[in-house]
């Protein structure tokens, strides 16, 4: 298992940020969010997507940052990686 949340390969989903060990691209957790779903009905939905995953980023989302970059979101514990 890995410590890493995101995973952005050019051989899936051609790089669009995905949670890690996943094809799940972040972004649709986002587009769960501003729809109104809860947490839950995006896990439900997506089952390879952790609660841990997707509570980290449910709580980024919630913050009052006006616009979501991977930067903002990013786990601190990870080291900085200058391509995501």
């Amino acid at each position: 298992m890995t410590d890493t949340i995101i995973d952005r390969n050019p051989n899936i989903l051609g790089g669009t940020p995905v949670f890690a060990g996943t094809r799940v691209p972040i972004r649709i957790l986002f587009d769960h969010l501003e729809a109104g779903d809860r947490l839950a009905d995006f896990l439900d939905s997506y089952p390879t997507v952790t609660f841990l995953e997707g509570s980290k980023f449910a709580r980024c989302h919630g913050s009052a940052r006006p616009v979501w970059t991977m930067a903002t979101c990013r786990d601190k514990r990870q080291p900085t990686d200058s391509r995501l």
